[in-house]
């Protein structure tokens, strides 16, 4: 009110000295409680949580026929579970795309840990069914509300007599500080607590979404082994690896969807179970393309993405350019001896469609540009990107960013601002 009494001042002394009667004052706004609610976005069902994920691999029931992890995750929005759904998975993404069940219904016992060292268990006292070859939603029985921004743990047991499905691809991905795994074969253990538990190996497992009531945009991660990350390994205390989920985990909740090896036309054919996974996200990330180019040409990847984007009518789609694939005679310590390789030389006209608007694609991370600054069409060898000698800071295959490239790309940021990523 105090703020509005030079105004209020103001008014009479203008009635005064022009002597005519003063109308009634402007009004005062009304306080911020009272406002218009109009602009806000609205509520809708969306992803809560970073760092989930689908099983990639199938172990044989000679391997393992139980499971236990305790995976980690932040949440990204208020996480009640009076209001949230856990969407677990009962197959594998194979590298051909596929969607496979194991051949047997997965049994799972589950629990939350928050805040860190207090457990509740979520299963109602006995094992639940997660259908054989699907996604099968389920609520905590327990009472846990998690707050926005908080590192809380799911853990689960799970057991197949056919053999257990796995989210392990890259041992890098799992936080030994934070993240507990043990399998085998036999009498499977009780789900008790994390510290009962050995450190994370490659067969973690772990809900492939939480989905809640949230005004938040939530991101769907698709694409192939660079979405997944192969090389990537921890550096951060989000836990995030990857240069998408390096971007937006800070911020947004994400489910990532990726498999190793993949292709975009694969995927138009064999989406049923990530359908379920996606009808959550506000926006899908198309990191599609690099392994399509050697049988496709860049305009045929370009409308293949354009076909995906055409799957999720009244999602934004973002697409990302592609970096390069090179070989090297000396382990990519200098530019001068790298060589494009022949299956990867359509990058530079794929990623200038890309740059002009694929249809359906509202934008686009333009990761080639925050690797390859100058478009050199190699791999850098310094953080500086116009060196042309140094150290293998970028990979180690020639195909796949490490750490510090991935660190390099979510740094500069180019192509998207984050700030742009909204629900009106």
């Amino acid at each position: 009110m105090k703020r509005f009494l030079p105004v209020l001042v103001l008014w009479f002394m203008l009635c005064s000295a022009v002597n005519v009667a003063c109308a009634e004052p402007p009004g005062i706004p009304p306080s911020a409680p009272n406002q218009s609610t109009a602009f806000l976005p609205s509520v809708y069902t969306g992803f809560l949580s970073t760092r989930t994920e689908l099983p990639v691999t199938h172990q044989p029931n000679t391997t393992a026929t139980w499971n236990v992890s305790w995976h980690a995750y932040f949440a990204r929005d208020v996480i009640n579970t009076a209001s949230a759904h856990f969407l677990w998975p009962c197959f594998a993404l194979t590298s051909t795309n596929v969607e496979q069940g194991p051949g047997a219904n997965c049994s799972l016992t589950w629990a939350i840990e928050y805040p860190q060292g207090t457990v509740t268990p979520c299963s109602g006292g006995s094992p639940v069914t997660v259908t054989n070859g699907t996604i099968t939603t389920l609520s905590c029985s327990g009472s846990v509300k998690i707050p926005n921004g908080a590192l809380f743990w799911i853990g689960s047991l799970q057991t197949n007599t056919a053999g257990i499905v796995t989210s392990g691809i890259n041992t890098g991905y799992f936080s030994s500080a934070y993240e507990t795994n043990q399998y085998g074969t036999g009498a499977a253990p009780s789900l008790t607590t994390r510290s009962a538990v050995p450190a994370a190996s490659a067969y973690l497992y772990g809900v492939a979404a939480i989905v809640g009531p949230t005004t938040k945009p939530s991101l769907g991660l698709v694409g192939d082994s660079r979405m997944t990350s192969i090389l990537s390994s921890q550096t951060d205390a989000s836990l995030d690896v990857g240069e998408v989920a390096q971007m937006i985990g800070p911020k947004f909740a994400y489910a990532r969807v990726s498999v190793a090896s993949s292709l975009c036309a694969q995927y138009l054919t064999n989406h049923t179970q990530r359908d379920i996974i996606l009808q959550y996200a506000s926006h899908i990330v198309d990191a599609y393309g690099i392994n399509d180019l050697p049988s496709y040409t860049s305009a045929q990847v370009a409308a293949c993405r354009s076909s995906l984007a055409a799957l999720y009518p009244g999602k934004v789609i973002i697409g990302t350019t592609l970096y390069p694939v090179t070989t090297s005679t000396d382990g990519w310590v200098t530019t001068t001896n790298q060589t494009v390789k022949s299956t990867a030389t359509q990058v530079p006209a794929f990623n200038a469609l890309v740059r002009a608007g694929i249809t359906g694609e509202s934008n686009y991370f333009d990761l080639s540009d925050g690797l390859d600054p100058y478009r050199l069409g190699v791999w850098p060898v310094a953080l500086n990107p116009a060196a042309t000698s140094g150290t293998s800071v970028c990979n180690t295959d020639g195909t796949h960013a490490a750490q510090t490239c991935e660190n390099m790309v979510r740094d500069r940021r180019i192509g998207i601002d984050l700030p742009k990523i909204t629900r009106n």
